[in-house]
């Protein structure tokens, strides 16, 4: 961690009008509490996909005297990992001069709770821009082996993995958090799609066998309701996982997923938790792992995905104390 020396003079607020809660109304707000407490405010709409992380490479890339001291990502956990690949491909030196600061305007707004805890936005740009002591933490990411892509929050295959494809399909009709805890219901009551998979933890094997769920990361909740990974530290340099045994009785998975909301989890029949640099998941009969990441469903039909830490890439602005991992 860093301690912040002096207040920043320059902002770019970088919005997704497409995420889950930014209407015209909270974006307004935003630029408000930012022109109060910085000299200079800059605002970046996204139109596309990709379009944030361009923006931010963009910033990053500028003279000194006119890069941004603060980027402002106000969005869903989707925009804020398009941030932060922007700031993972950037030069390190110009990376650790600028720090992220995430306003949730999403769905399931992980990245918020897990810097933030549950407190509320509203109080925390005036706070954190007005001189309020806080740090900077230099947050680890993960990166899809083999694939140009960044992992911010985590990632999933199985039951979470379900439940975030589910929720897309409810976009239209139910807003916000809501919309995982609707998915959540459906996909339980069909009943979890298991599957014969094996995951490798630097390189040994954690769990194999009938799989009801793989996630590893990253921030301590998913879907905005499991706190999966309770032991996760974001800038120890390590990957925690958690592996769901398929073969649990109906009232022994019920049991886990009462567990797993308070994080009481870890050590009980049926879980496997561990820490480490690299996972691979894997599909064993030959199907495509249902899986995500940053609340994304993966589109391509792999049977294997390896994931590694990158430790220490991301310079987010922090309560001095961690309150949430």
């Amino acid at each position: 961690m860093t301690a912040i020396e002096a207040p920043p003079r320059r902002c770019l607020l970088v919005a997704n009008p497409a995420a889950g809660q930014v209407a015209a109304d909270v974006l307004r707000v935003a630029e408000e509490q930012c022109g109060a407490a910085v000299a200079e405010v800059a605002v970046a709409r996204t139109d596309r996909v990709g379009h944030a992380t361009r923006i931010v490479a963009d910033a990053l890339a500028l003279p000194e005297n006119e890069r941004p001291d603060v980027i402002v990502a106000l969005g869903g956990d989707g925009t804020v990992r398009e941030v932060a690949e922007g700031f993972a491909g950037a030069d390190p030196v110009r990376r650790g001069a600028t720090s992220l600061l995430i306003v949730p305007a999403g769905t399931g707004n992980s990245c918020h709770r897990a810097i933030w805890g549950d407190r509320p936005w509203q109080e925390v740009i005036p706070a954190v821009l007005g001189g309020e002591p806080t740090r900077i933490r230099f947050l680890d990411l993960l990166r899809v082996v083999g694939e140009d892509r960044i992992v911010l929050l985590g990632a999933s295959a199985g039951f979470i993995a379900e439940v975030t494809a589910e929720a897309r399909t409810l976009r239209d009709t139910v807003d916000g958090r809501q919309r995982y805890h609707e998915a959540l219901g459906r996909v339980w009551l069909r009943g979890p799609s298991d599957y014969p998979g094996r995951v490798l933890l630097d390189g040994a094997v954690l769990h194999e066998g009938m799989t009801t769920m793989v996630t590893l990361g990253g921030a301590r909740h998913r879907v905005g309701t499991f706190e999966v990974l309770p032991r996760s530290v974001l800038d120890d340099g390590l990957l925690d996982v958690c592996a769901v045994d398929g073969g649990l009785t109906d009232q022994a998975r019920q049991d886990a997923a009462v567990r797993i909301m308070s994080g009481t989890h870890v050590g009980t029949p049926g879980i496997t938790y561990a820490q480490g640099r690299s996972v691979t998941i894997e599909r064993t009969d030959g199907h495509p792992l249902c899986f995500e990441h940053d609340g994304e469903v993966w589109t391509r039909e792999d049977t294997t995905l390896t994931l590694e830490i990158m430790p220490g890439v991301l310079p987010v602005l922090s309560p001095r104390e961690p309150v949430a991992g």
